[in-house]
């Protein structure tokens, strides 16, 4: 039994009668070493042209252990583009928060029209060798409010996009194939559109890659709307 979070119906999903809650993609396990990190973020600083990798790493063993962490930046086309490391001791079973910031030696801002995605990967080492890798593409980008107006990268930016519930008439999931998403977006650019609504439904990662990838915004409206307040929503 799969406990899911409770939305009120009476929207396209409910009214044709799917629900695809549930497990409806890949599935997978992942095994860690005695020292391990997870997850990844990337808080990123334009006005800098600093890449600030975030993560937590933990310590599972009955001993204190001393690890190094180090964080890189490339490009997609593989070239390095700054480092930087710290060290961390934790005692047994604890966990500590790490943030390494990486200054770019070249710092190319994500725009619709020129996508660029960087590469970060950070590496956890004990006693000199590599227990833990973890790695992310992300875009150096700062979205911001402006009263009610919407700032991206320091420009006033206005929303003009398709709304979707994630409804594939061939799957009933929300798992378009990737050429199914690259041919949605293509059709929405052309179309003089710049955004994406997701309503509802939260995408799979690799729709938000693609979507990294070829430029288009994403507004994603979690599926929260009006919950039912019961105990099980909370828990």
């Amino acid at each position: 039994i799969i406990p899911i979070k409770e939305t009120p119906a009476g929207f396209l999903q409910d009214t044709i009668g799917i629900n695809y809650a549930g497990i409806w993609g890949d599935v997978s396990l992942v095994t860690k070493g005695t020292i391990y990190s997870d997850p990844l973020y990337i808080d990123t600083d334009i006005t800098n042209g600093v890449a600030t990798l975030m993560a937590t790493v933990y310590n599972p063993t009955e001993v204190e252990r001393t690890v190094k962490v180090t964080g890189s930046v490339a490009q997609k086309t593989g070239e390095a583009n700054g480092t930087g490391e710290i060290t961390v001791t934790l005692s047994s079973g604890a966990e500590a928060q790490v943030r390494i910031p990486v200054k770019l030696t070249e710092c190319t801002l994500w725009q619709l029209d020129n996508p660029h995605m960087y590469t970060a990967s950070l590496t956890v080492s004990a006693s000199g060798i590599a227990a833990d890798t973890l790695s992310t593409d992300f875009g150096m980008r700062r979205i911001e409010q402006d009263g009610n107006k919407i700032v991206f990268n320091g420009n006033n930016i206005f929303l003009t996009g398709w709304i979707t519930w994630e409804v594939e008439w061939d799957t009933v999931a929300p798992t378009p194939s990737v050429e199914q998403v690259e041919q949605r977006i293509l059709e929405l650019k052309e179309a003089g559109f710049n955004a994406i609504k997701f309503c509802l439904v939260v995408p799979p990662d690799y729709v938000l890659d693609i979507c990294d990838r070829m430029g288009i915004y994403c507004y994603i409206e979690y599926p929260i709307w009006e919950p039912v307040e019961s105990e099980d929503f909370f828990t």
